[in-house]
């Protein structure tokens, strides 16, 4: 019973994979992945999870752990998103009675994380990274997640909303911005970034990925600095793109005189279940 299933949802997924964090171990080959609509409504969004879970004998495992992105009520298991584009089905439900219910466990046999705390907690924790290091992580995705860890556990950072420029953080550092900008710059219809990387014009492509480079960079200065961050992880599906606009973000770091280390994430996804798995042996441990 040391194994617990590590559950990552995310705007258009739900993964799942076996976790030991005792021996900092997944089960690699039982990984199981459903894309979902998150603008589904309530019961196609609740059933293709039970359908995905239900796929794992859960009664071999002691208990789940799933990373969630805010706003949430962790403890309670009630979504609280209504402005994010996303989930908004879920709105004011408990997730967790629900979950229980259609699995046939107790309560307090399944615990929500915040998505970006456990994306930071995954990727320090199963990386085996120095514990005394000051972290910041950020998820770049159909929205921004943010992080920091300088102790046991890693905190939500809360900056998705934080003010930016002419609006917030988020309007300028998800797949929106993108898609916003290639529509009222260049009048092309973008559907995340991977429709931008097909673009044929790649001075577009490379205009895009420039701003945004800087954006990010402008944004991560007064973070990294009045937390003293020693490392930057990165992670969400915007980060695989890292090499064209990652460049620019370290020029903005680098002018800025900060020299904090940047890391790609490893584990991608799985590092959220991970992350979300080793929150669930911290309520517990209480």
């Amino acid at each position: 019973m040391d194994w617990l299933l590590g559950v990552d949802i995310g705007g258009s997924h739900i993964s799942c994979v076996p976790v030991n964090p005792s021996a900092k171990r997944m089960e690699l080959d039982k990984l199981q992945r459903l894309e979902i609509n998150a603008n589904g409504t309530f019961h196609e969004i609740t059933e293709g999870w039970l359908s995905l879970l239900k796929r794992f004998q859960i009664n071999a495992y002691s208990g789940i752990g799933i990373a969630m992105p805010a706003p949430f009520d962790y403890d309670a298991g009630v979504s609280y998103l209504k402005t994010q584009g996303k989930f908004t089905s879920l709105y004011g439900r408990n997730l967790k009675k629900i979950l229980a219910e259609g699995l046939n466990l107790n309560p307090g046999q399944i615990s929500f994380a915040n998505d970006a705390a456990a994306f930071l907690q995954g990727e320090v924790d199963f990386g085996g990274l120095d514990k005394k290091t000051k972290f910041m992580g950020i998820t770049l995705g159909t929205g921004l997640g943010s992080a920091f860890k300088s102790g046991t556990l890693a905190q939500d950072a809360e900056l998705w909303s934080s003010p930016f420029k002419d609006g917030i953080a988020e309007d300028y550092l998800g797949t929106q911005w993108f898609e916003n900008w290639a529509l009222s710059s260049h009048g092309l219809k973008l559907k995340g970034v991977k429709t931008l990387l097909e673009v044929k014009d790649k001075a577009i492509v490379n205009e895009a990925f420039y701003l945004f480079g800087r954006n990010l960079g402008e944004f991560l200065v007064p973070h990294l600095v009045n937390k003293a961050s020693e490392m930057l992880i990165i992670g969400g599906n915007v980060a695989k793109a890292e090499e064209a606009f990652l460049p620019y973000t370290r020029g903005i770091l680098k002018n800025s005189g900060i020299e904090t280390c940047i890391q790609i994430s490893k584990l991608g996804e799985l590092a959220a279940a991970y992350g979300a798995v080793c929150f669930h042996m911290a309520k517990r441990s209480k």
